[in-house]
């Protein structure tokens, strides 16, 4: 967790936020992360529907449950997006190569 906050030069508990999903983030940080970690975006975005339960371990441990429709089809945009700009990056270069 230290090398990747640092890579991301942000604190260790600040990226300890973004993991535990206290933070929401900008796809720009998830690319930076993606490269940090060496990982195929779909490894770091890919969210099955369905309800999952989070327990934080404080002092009282507290528990919740959190419906994740939103959070896939949040997350299904995304990837469509980035898509569409690999897509257009992709014929770019192929039309570059054509040049040559």
């Amino acid at each position: 967790m230290e090398y990747v906050s640092e890579m991301l030069k942000m604190s260790v508990s600040g990226y300890n936020k973004i993991e535990n999903n206290f933070n929401n983030i900008s796809l720009a940080k998830l690319l930076e992360i993606q490269k940090v970690l060496d990982v195929p975006l779909n490894d770091l975005i890919e969210i099955k529907n369905g309800t999952y339960f989070n327990q934080t371990l404080k002092d009282n441990a507290v528990g919740y449950q959190q419906e994740t429709q939103h959070l896939y089809q949040e997350n299904k945009d995304i990837v469509n997006k980035l898509v569409k700009a690999y897509q257009d990056e992709i014929a770019y270069l192929r039309k570059q190569l054509e040049l040559k």
